[in-house]
């Protein structure tokens, strides 16, 4: 599962179990859980140096034995001998043009300058179109398109849904607002759980599972009183 832009991104869910954490605990997130995580965020960015800047994807690579950990933004410029700014350059040059990595806005413009003109659209005439200059629109392109490079949370939430009333959700989500979010740290993976959700998962453990019949992320909430016979959703 990606990491989007701007809206977090489900990741897949094994078949939910009971368990209790230890009540000093808000949540749990097992080692095994986070080093899944870490292996999703791996290989996402991969897959994207691989579309867009393949020289970097063994610098990548190597940073990461060598280090224990993958490298921040700044970090992975510096091993690939460039700068930030100039690697935001570089990722929003060879993203242009690509649905999949472009912002939404630029995506619907691209489309409507290219309609206009008969022809392709070219970065100066988008430039031009959005008011601002190559470089800043190619640098936002960048951002967009690297926003998995930086640090993403793993944020556990509940929404409404189901047929008895909520369901847990995790997430890969970019986003953190200090005033909004509880922020946790697990074996090297930041976890942010916000105020309103935390009234629901207090007390949950967050697992993973790689078996032949479960398969996923697991949420385990004790503070369920009753599910849904499909056990997607509960009541509490």
């Amino acid at each position: 599962m990606s990491v989007a832009t701007a809206e977090p991104q489900d990741l897949k869910l094994a078949n939910r179990e009971s368990a209790t954490p230890p009540a000093e605990q808000s949540i749990i997130v097992t080692e095994r859980a986070s080093r899944a995580v870490k292996d999703i965020l791996n290989d996402q960015r991969r897959k994207l140096l691989s579309d867009l800047a393949p020289e970097l994807v063994e610098i990548y690579n190597s940073f990461l034995t060598k280090q224990g950990r993958a490298p921040g933004f700044d970090e992975l410029a510096a091993a690939g001998n460039t700068n930030g700014a100039d690697l935001l350059v570089k990722l929003g040059t060879a993203a242009f043009g690509k649905s999949e990595h472009m912002p939404q806005e630029y995506r619907d413009m691209h489309r409507e300058v290219t309609a206009a003109n008969g022809h392709t659209a070219t970065v100066a005439e988008m430039a031009a179109r959005a008011g601002v200059s190559e470089t800043e629109l190619l640098t936002k392109i960048g951002k967009s398109a690297g926003t998995i490079l930086g640090k993403v949370h793993l944020r556990l939430r509940t929404v409404g849904a189901g047929c008895s009333g909520m369901t847990d959700k995790l997430d890969l989500d970019p986003g953190f607002d200090e005033k909004r979010d509880n922020l946790f740290d697990f074996h090297g993976v930041p976890v942010v759980v916000d105020k309103r959700s935390l009234l629901y998962v207090a007390g949950v453990t967050v697992d993973y599972h790689n078996e032949l019949n479960r398969s996923g992320f697991s949420i385990s909430n004790p503070n369920r009183k009753s599910t849904c016979g499909c056990g997607s959703s509960y009541s509490m």
